[in-house]
């Protein structure tokens, strides 16, 4: 070969492999699960919000928001397995994203009324079934949603569902996941 397209096939190498080294070297390592810190030091817990809930034409366009669990569905080894082998297979599932950018699948258990979050199969959040969860069990994902947070940390949603052929307009108001509001009308 001559002298230029050695040079050349050298640098395609020395490319792919400044290419492939990161990649290998990110896959060996294990990510930091993200946590909150509390007033003593200790990781606390909290419930993951998706960035997207409403139903639009980019990022959902069923109103299906909860899935149940297919025939092939296997958990992620680690907290999965261990709320298979405590609760059994979840009644609902779902992917989604969280406002902080984390890819977070999440179940539900109707018979204890349980909600369990997971960032690479680990649990990082277990608490009550609220009724905005039922909300999108029910009712799907909304047409429009306003989320508030106010200084004392509470949240506060609106969700407002539009008939498809008939003019109907459903809100519901919730507080800290409880409808403290619900307007179902024509």
């Amino acid at each position: 070969m001559n002298q230029p397209v050695q040079l050349r096939a050298r640098f395609y190498l020395l490319l792919l492999l400044a290419m492939i080294l990161p990649l290998l070297a990110g896959g060996c390592a294990r990510s930091q699960l993200p946590v909150l810190i509390g007033a003593e030091g200790e990781p606390v817990s909290f419930k993951r919000r998706e960035l997207h809930v409403e139903r639009d034409w980019i990022h959902h366009v069923s109103r299906t928001a909860y899935r149940q669990p297919g025939l092939f569905f296997r958990p992620a080894a680690g907290g999965q397995e261990f709320m298979v082998e405590q609760w059994g297979l979840p009644d609902y599932t779902r992917k989604l994203r969280s406002m902080q950018g984390e890819p977070v699948v999440e179940w539900i258990y109707l018979d204890p009324a349980l909600v369990c979050q997971f960032i690479e199969g680990e649990l990082i959040f277990q608490g009550p079934l609220t009724d905005y969860e039922q909300l999108l069990l029910l009712r799907g994902r909304p047409d429009s949603v306003e989320l508030m947070r106010d200084e004392r940390g509470e949240t506060r949603d609106v969700l407002s569902y539009q008939g498809l052929l008939v003019s109907r307009l459903e809100v519901y108001y919730l507080v800290n996941g409880r409808v403290v509001y619900g307007n179902e009308g024509n």
